[in-house]
């Protein structure tokens, strides 16, 4: 009886690496979503590096002043009035006025003041306007200075005018606030958009115009406009951003002028890989897609299906935005059907088969783009966002093609499942370095319990805490990167195969097979040097096929795993040294190999594999971009 539990156990140990773990890992470049939990579960994606861009070009800044011939008159009386009761726009924290450079006049602000018509009052008064002795050349001087300290304040079409009703023979000068605006072209829209090539690949122009919200402000501000500007140059959904205000038909009116490259409507991609368990097949052939835009402006479908010599796997997701850019809503399906093909289990017909769904909402908090903070200088984009998910998961296993339990929960070989997601997500990107960090945490909902004396269940509501972080930061000399990534998952009780993490493979710890422990809690570290480089003597520039492109690393991966209930390991260290070459010629083409060597000594079951040998490979491309017509050099 105990030689049969022994083996029962090792079957289970196999059929966690064949039920749990089939088609969770996207390939590399895929732009759906994937998994944030299980063993699919991977640090999130970075994103590439901050490219400063461009500011929108700028109307000439207001600069009317009395009329020639008015300026020797001594003043009385000045009135000034303002042309909008909206009041005046509050100046950056950092702003502070220009000098004069007039010995006699000065301008004041205090943290926080709006520049409107009282600040203007002030202004005069500061300077003792209008007194006895005044000229109307004094007053016309600070209505310059004035207007220029709008302009540095980022109110580029609002400023001061000399009124009609200006009597300056008579002592009296009279002055107009303008709050700049934008206003509706002839096409009678305020913001202007149009496409490159007038192709827009499906994006509809309020897409655009519903992310400029600093179009709608009073007083106009350039440095809102600059934000708007910068946070949509980031979005995926556009591949280039030009802008400029434009004047219009009268004082303090502008129209704003966008240029949209969109990005790709769709796209494909083709990869070959060893990341999957070498007890359900190794070797991995996929293909993934995506298209933009099909239901609603900025919406993204996603699908991915996969095939090794025991597993048929495929996902698919949509995300859109949902009333409001900073919401989103996401959708997602996946199934996997397995069986274990390694040769001295394949005469028991062990198979297993997957079916999950997820779907909730996120939104952004915080959200400023890449910005100039002095000379040569930037502050990185800082992206915050929170949401939930609801997941249901449902699992069926089988042995001489009968129903069979295994995994914890599991009755009659079939577990099922739900939980609810709280999750975070904190980007910084910035010109020299990259940071993604991901915070996941699962409560389970209820979900099927073993009858069989032996077989462990997960507690009802479960308890599942998964945090991951993924880094990037460029060094002194070209091309060489440091890149780092870390996952800590912890846990309230054993947990559904679902829920678990793994450990080992090209994913987490180089110079094991994929999967060798499936774990309720663990952590996971790496750290790689990178070189990137090219033999042909040019730069592999984007949109350009450099054949001599390649990439060096060198790299060290470990982790501890651990479990809640025996027999199972209460814990195991495991680690790895090596180095990885990648060919990469283009964005549309990547070869990666690496040699991992294991540090420490684990228990394997089953044929010996290349990953068992430290060997990891994945070869990526994407056959439209490959063949698409290059720019001349």
């Amino acid at each position: 009886m105990r030689a049969r539990s022994a083996r029962i156990g090792g079957l289970g140990l196999l059929l966690g690496l064949a039920a749990a773990a089939q088609a969770q890992t996207a390939p590399a470049g895929s732009v759906g979503q994937s998994d944030r939990t299980g063993p699919g579960a991977r640090p999130p994606q970075l994103p590439s590096w901050s490219e400063p861009k461009t500011n929108p070009d700028l109307p000439a800044a207001i600069g009317e002043t009395a009329r020639p011939g008015e300026g020797s008159g001594r003043l009385r009386t000045i009135l000034i009035e303002a042309d909008s009761a909206t009041g005046g726009g509050v100046p950056p924290p950092q702003w502070r006025p220009p000098s004069t450079g007039a010995p006699d006049l000065r301008l004041e602000h205090r943290p926080g003041e709006p520049l409107d018509a009282n600040w203007v009052r002030r202004q005069f008064a500061l300077n003792g306007l209008p007194d006895t002795d005044s000229s109307a050349s004094s007053a016309v001087a600070l209505v310059q200075m004035i207007n220029r300290a709008l302009v540095t304040a980022g109110f580029v079409n609002s400023g001061l005018l000399v009124s009609d009703e200006s009597r300056l023979g008579e002592g009296l000068l009279a002055l107009r606030l303008v709050q700049g605006q934008l206003s509706a072209g002839p096409a009678g829209e305020r913001i202007v958009v149009e496409f490159a090539d007038g192709d827009p690949n499906g994006l509809g122009g309020d897409f655009i115009r519903h992310r400029f919200p600093a179009a709608r402000q009073r007083p106009l501000s350039a440095f809102a406009i600059e934000r708007d500007f910068r946070l949509l140059a980031e979005s995926q959904a556009v591949e280039s951003i030009n802008a400029d205000l434009r004047p219009g038909a009268r004082p303090g009116e502008a129209t704003l002028h966008v240029l949209i490259d969109p990005a790709r409507r769709g796209g494909l991609s083709l990869a070959f890989a060893n990341d999957r368990s070498p007890a359900v097949g190794g070797e991995r052939l996929s293909a993934g897609g995506y298209l933009r835009n099909l239901l609603s402006d900025g919406d993204l479908v996603a699908g991915e299906v996969g095939y090794t010599s025991g597993v048929e796997d495929a996902q698919l997701s949509y995300t859109s935005p949902f009333f409001s850019p900073k919401t989103m809503v996401t959708l997602r399906g996946s199934f996997n059907d397995a069986a274990v093909i390694d040769r001295p289990l394949l005469p028991l017909d062990i198979r297993a088969e997957d079916r999950a769904v997820e779907g909730g909402f996120s939104r952004r908090l915080i959200e400023t783009p890449l910005m100039p903070s002095g000379p040569g200088r930037w502050s990185p984009s800082r992206t915050l966002s929170v949401g939930i998910l609801f997941a249901f998961r449902h699992q069926r296993s089988f042995l001489f093609g009968e129903p069979f339990s295994f995994a914890p929960g599991s009755r009659n070989g079939r577990s099922e499942y739900g939980a609810v997601r709280l999750t975070a997500d904190y980007v910084v990107r910035g010109v020299n370095q990259v940071l993604a960090l991901s915070a996941t945490g699962s409560m389970g909902l209820g979900g099927t319990r073993s009858d069989i004396p032996g077989i462990l269940n997960p507690d009802r509501h479960f308890l599942v805490g998964l945090v991951q972080a993924n880094y990037a930061r460029r060094l002194g000399p070209p091309g060489l990167e440091l890149r780092a990534r870390v996952a800590g998952q912890t846990a309230s009780s054993i947990l559904y195969s679902g829920e678990r993490l793994s450990i080992g493979g090209q994913g987490t710890v180089r110079g094991y097979r994929e999967n060798i422990f499936l774990v309720d809690k663990g952590a996971i570290g790496s750290a790689e040097l990178a070189w990137s480089f090219s033999i042909s003597g040019r730069a592999n520039r984007r949109q350009a096929f450099d054949w001599g492109g390649f990439s060096i690393s060198a790299f060290a991966d470990a982790a501890l795993a651990g479990t809640n209930a025996p027999p199972q390991p209460a814990r195991h260290f495991i680690a790895g040294l090596g180095a990885s070459l990648a060919w990469t010629p283009s964005d549309a083409l990547r070869l990666w190999v690496a040699k991992g060597e294991a540090l420490h000594q684990v228990p394997r079951s089953g044929s010996r594999d290349m990953q068992d040998r430290g060997w990891h490979f994945r070869a990526t491309v994407d056959p439209l971009r490959l063949f698409r017509r290059r720019p001349r050099p």
